[in-house]
Order: structure tokens, then C-alpha cells, then sequence
């Protein structure tokens, strides 16, 4: 028992060590006739052969496969004049754990990393992507368009026209400078609109994109911050002669942590003050909700109306809300002498029933069927 460990131990080892190759990946361009070396290296690894595969790897060779103790290899891509699939392609590299020709007994670490090849698209062929983040209503609205072209042709006129909605409502335009894009080029825009354009709250920013007769669209929620926690729900009915939990949930405004986030509720009838309750302080992340909580002992008060008044702190500022609260008939508990019985109960009986019917019917049914015993009497001599 203990060699078979020894020698699971052994066989797991490579694993355990961890096989790696760097760097993790390559991504790059189709070039026509062009030779590309790119240089790896495998960690981990006494002994191993380095492999490829996946697209495009016809054109591809190792110069030493064969990998002693780890160490460098290197791949060199020799591309053909015509690539008839356009687009992104993706190569494997790899290297696998072992002697070539397979002498290590059981299974072998094998790890990969992916060679991104961009063969470009016939003409032109432009792609964009937007970037932002949500802001408090004293900072600038930075909006970054990612424009491409994965075309051999040229683009002259690249640009972006951008709305900002509220709801249904235009808040902001603006157009951004236009560009020309050669083919397998990128560049950034950046179009920045001044702090205090936009007030607090929800907004979509929608973008149509030029490049020159042909236009793609796209758009991104955001959010305008003002330092302000919003009470979203609260209790509204609580059971009378009880210990229970009054919830009050609340969410962030801001696009900053907010702290010492805490509730004063005081309960009242007719203007008396019945009790004060104040929950735990908590920290709010940006846009994050929570629900703060407090005992409230209903003890000794009647059912009926009530009012409540919710006094909501946050850092040095603070927010009041005037509701009602409701404290209901408590249910009576069930003493011993009156019971109920369960719905599971129920059935459990009514199964307890019918099987006893049937035994019965048929207990029946083969005493009817019995033949009857005759009884003789006593032969006189």
C-alpha cells in the first residue's frame, strides 16, 4: 500500500509543481509573405516537447521541440501570400510534459497559450467600442470610442455622434473630431463634457459611429452621483406583545463610499413618544444597497396605528421620513388541550385508512371462499 502511494505521489508531482509557459499570449497581424519569431519559455518541466496547433498552424515550426529541463523555444510563423478567412485566428502553443515517444508512465501536464492572428477583412471595415464610468455631479463626464479599421483599405472619415439621455429626454449632444483610420489602425477618442452639464441620476449615453458612408451604433448606462442615501422600503406592519425587527432598506447615490450610514426610529400615538430604536452603523460601497435593522418591543401596547418617524444619518448629513406603523393582533398560541392537527397528518391517517379498508375487503373476500369444514359425529358401536 504504501509503494502504491509513493508512487501516486511521484506521478503527481509534475502537477503539483506546476508546468507553465511564457508569455501567456501573443496577439498579431496577418502580413503577406512576412516570417514572425516569437520567443517562449516552459517552467516546470524536466523534460518535455513543445507543439502547435489550432489555426493557422500549418504555418508554423518549432526550431528544437525537444525541451530539457525547461528553457527557451522559439516559433517561427511563415505566412502565406492570401489568407482566404478574415478576422481573428487563433494558434496554439503548447508544451507537453515527458520524454518524446512517450516514456513517462500515467498522465502528462500539457499547457497552452494562445497566438491571436488578425488577418484583415477585404476593403474596409471599421469596429468601435465605448468606454465611461458613473461620476458625482462635480466631476467631468469622460466618454473614451475606440475606433479600428480590420480592413486593407483606408478609412477617411471616422467619427462619433453622442446623446445623452434621461429617460426620454436629450440631457446632452456633443460630436466628437473626426479621424481617418489606416488599414489595421487603431485609435482613441476622447470626448469630455464639463462638470455640472449633467445632474443627478440615471443616464444612457448613445453613440453613433462614422466611418466614412457606413455608421454602427452603441450605448452604456451610467450614473450622476449626489451624496445622498435613499430610503427605498421600510416596515409597515409589525405583530403587538413582541420582540421584532424593524428593516429599513437603503441605497447609495454616490459614486463614492459613504460611512456611519445608521436610523433613529421613534414610534408614537397622539404625540407621545412610545420608543426610540437606533440600528448599527454601516458603510455603504458606491450604488450598493443594505438594509439596516433594529428591535422594536411591542410589549404592553395595544394593536392599531401607530406613527414612525425615521430619522436616516450619513457621515455629517441627515434625512427624515413620517410613515405609519400598524401593530397587529398577535395570534394566540395553541395550548396543549387544543391542538392542530397538520396538513401532512391528515393525509397520513387517510393513507392509514385506506389501507386498512383494503386488507380488510380482501380478508373478507378469501374468508367467503373458504371452504366450509364438515363436522361428523361419533360412530356408535
Amino acid at each position: 500500500m504504501k509503494k502504491e502511494a509513493l508512487l501516486i505521489f511521484f506521478l503527481c508531482l509534475p502537477l503539483a509543481l506546476g508546468v507553465s509557459i511564457s508569455p501567456a499570449s501573443y496577439t498579431i497581424d496577418f502580413v503577406p509573405k512576412e516570417k514572425v519569431v516569437l520567443s517562449f519559455k516552459a517552467f516546470g518541466t524536466e523534460q518535455g516537447s513543445a507543439f502547435v496547433a489550432g489555426d493557422l498552424s500549418e504555418y508554423a515550426t518549432i526550431d528544437n521541440p525537444l525541451i530539457q529541463g525547461g528553457g527557451e523555444f522559439l516559433v517561427t510563423i511563415r505566412y502565406p501570400e492570401y489568407i482566404e478567412t478574415p478576422g481573428r485566428h487563433k494558434m496554439l502553443v503548447g508544451v507537453r510534459e515527458g520524454e518524446v515517444g512517450g516514456g513517462q508512465i500515467g498522465s502528462r501536464a500539457v499547457i497552452q497559450a494562445p497566438v491571436f492572428i488578425n488577418v484583415p477583412y477585404p476593403g474596409k471595415y471599421g469596429i468601435a467600442e465605448m468606454s465611461l464610468r458613473s461620476i458625482n455631479k462635480e466631476e467631468p463626464l469622460v466618454i473614451f470610442t475606440y475606433l479600428e479599421n480590420k480592413g486593407k483599405n483606408g478609412i477617411k472619415t471616422a467619427f462619433s455622434h453622442i446623446t445623452i439621455l434621461r429617460g426620454q429626454e436629450i440631457a446632452y449632444q456633443t460630436t466628437t473630431e473626426s479621424v481617418s483610420l489606416d488599414g489595421g489602425e487603431k485609435k482613441t477618442i476622447t470626448t469630455t463634457i464639463p462638470a455640472g452639464s449633467l445632474p443627478p441620476g440615471d443616464y444612457l449615453a448613445s453613440a453613433t459611429i462614422s466611418f466614412d458612408d457606413e455608421k454602427t451604433s452603441l450605448s452604456r448606462d451610467f450614473k450622476v452621483g449626489d451624496k445622498d442615501v435613499a430610503i427605498t422600503n421600510y416596515t409597515r406592519e409589525l405583530p403587538a406583545e413582541s420582540i421584532s425587527k424593524f428593516l429599513i432598506d437603503v441605497e447609495s447615490r454616490w459614486n463614492n463610499p459613504i460611512g456611519k450610514v445608521s436610523a433613529i426610529i421613534r414610534v408614537s400615538q397622539n404625540n407621545t413618544l412610545i420608543d426610540e430604536i437606533k440600528t448599527p452603523s454601516e458603510t455603504l460601497p458606491p450604488w450598493e444597497k443594505k438594509t439596516l435593522s433594529g428591535y422594536f418591543d411591542t410589549t404592553g401596547l395595544h394593536p392599531g396605528v401607530y406613527d414612525s418617524e425615521i430619522i436616516l444619518q450619513f457621515d455629517d448629513l441627515q434625512k427624515t421620513i413620517i410613515g405609519e406603523l400598524v401593530l397587529t393582533q398577535k395570534l394566540e398560541e395553541e395550548s396543549p388541550m387544543n391542538f392542530s392537527v397538520s396538513d401532512t397528518t391528515l393525509l397520513l391517517l387517510a393513507i392509514l385508512i385506506i389501507i386498512t379498508n383494503i386488507h380488510w375487503f380482501f380478508h373478507n373476500r378469501e374468508e367467503k371462499h373458504k371452504p366450509k369444514k364438515k363436522h361428523h359425529g361419533k360412530k356408535r358401536h
